[in-house]
């Protein structure tokens, strides 16, 4: 598993490697302020909170707040199924 920040942004990538060398991308995670200010995700009138998410590619739900950026790699290693 591999973690790197978007470039320009306070957001995470979580990425594992490919059989024929490639990287792909399996989650997205930040803090619930900086992925709503990139517009990842839609607060609908909620205020932005300073907690932590993880967005899985291929699944509708984020995971429960988390704390901060190592929470969020434990929760990634924890229910990835690629990792």
């Amino acid at each position: 598993m591999k973690y790197t920040v978007v470039k320009g942004t306070g957001i995470h990538r979580a990425s594992v490697e490919q059989p024929d060398g490639t990287r792909k991308a399996i989650a997205l995670f930040g803090k619930v302020s900086d992925l709503a200010a990139q517009s990842i995700i839609f607060l609908d009138g909620k205020p932005a909170s300073e907690k932590w998410i993880v967005l899985f590619d291929g699944r509708e739900e984020s995971s429960p707040e988390l704390l901060d950026s190592a929470a969020c790699k434990d929760y990634i290693e924890l229910h990835c199924d690629e990792a």
